[in-house]
């Protein structure tokens, strides 16, 4: 009797708990736009206190960690060193190293690093974050499904991707021009279980699992 008197409550905390956090989204998107509003009208000041609550309303918002950080960065004062201008370029960094720590390929963000770092002498440090090179392994598992209702019989196969990636980022600088870019490969290894090309092959005619994916760009 008591677990079947827990269930509708446990129920009703779960459905208060979606409603709470889709509220905090929208709350945390009002927050973002409000911030570029500001933004855009020089008011970094403003703008870094509507990211802020953007950021506190949805902690997973990377876009709003990136505003954030850039508008940190826009208060920055080149070539002043004193403490408030150092306090406020090393949030600047920590934002944009937190941007990098979910992508770190971001490319805006290695280069506003730099940048910042040169802008108050450390020139050293600029040059670690001007070139990236990166490179992991991943594993995918894609859940197919494809039930036939006349016979209850699901004919989808799921599949296993093991992707490995290499990513290089760059920023060059020769004043006044800066130009940044970044190349990435990835290739999927088939191999383990559901991995192999008879496994892809199986879910649509013609694929195959050693597939490659280039990825480039270039700003300036």
């Amino acid at each position: 009797m008591k677990f079947t008197a827990r269930i509708p409550v446990t129920a009703a905390l779960l459905v208060l708990l979606a409603s709470t956090v889709g509220c905090n989204r929208l709350k945390a998107r009002d927050e973002l736009n409000k911030g570029i509003a500001a933004f855009k009208g020089g008011q970094y000041e403003q703008a870094v206190n509507h990211f802020q609550n953007s950021v506190r309303l949805d902690p997973a918002y990377e876009v709003g960690k990136l505003y954030l950080a850039t508008s940190y960065a826009y208060q920055v004062v080149p070539n002043l060193t004193d403490a408030h201008n150092l306090d406020i370029a090393q949030k600047a960094i920590d934002g944009f190293q937190e941007v990098l720590a979910n992508d770190p390929t971001d490319v805006t963000a290695l280069k506003q690093i730099a940048s910042i770092d040169r802008n108050i002498g450390k020139m050293e440090a600029a040059k670690e974050y001007e070139q990236k090179v990166i490179g992991g392994m991943d594993y995918r598992l894609y859940d197919n499904s494809a039930v036939v209702s006349q016979i209850g019989v699901d004919l989808a196969k799921d599949v296993v991707a093991h992707p490995f990636s290499l990513s290089y980022g760059g920023v060059w600088t020769t004043e006044p021009l800066v130009v940044d870019g970044s190349l990435g490969l990835l290739y999927n290894i088939p191999w383990g279980s559901k991995g192999e090309s008879a496994d892809f092959t199986a879910v649509r005619s013609g694929t195959t699992a050693n597939y490659l994916i280039v990825r480039y760009n270039l700003n300036a």
